[in-house]
């Protein structure tokens, strides 16, 4: 699930560029974090006791769900970001 995350992460910045496609990047974003928690949930109830002793980070096994959240809110940022620039006639500065 992590990588799943971390993949719809990556489309959804390529895809937050492009104006007309915010709806379906804001679907791409709430998948990706849905995918992302269920992997840093999923990985903390099946962690042992011994491994509790070990940072999560330092284990290894949390860090494509934080990589996958991460990139998934840089995207939602962007589009955001990207879509009140064009509704506010950001290049009417030009």
């Amino acid at each position: 699930m992590g990588l799943t995350s971390v993949i719809i992460g990556i489309l959804a910045i390529l895809l937050s560029w492009i104006p007309c496609l915010w709806p379906i990047v804001v679907i791409h974003v709430l998948i990706g974090l849905g995918t992302g928690a269920a992997e840093i949930i999923s990985k903390n109830k099946s962690a042992t006791a011994e491994q509790f002793k070990v940072p999560p980070l330092q284990r290894g096994d949390l860090k494509l769900g934080v990589v996958g959240i991460s990139l998934n809110v840089i995207a939602i940022i962007l589009t955001v970001s990207w879509q009140l620039f064009w509704n506010t006639d950001g290049f009417s500065i030009f």
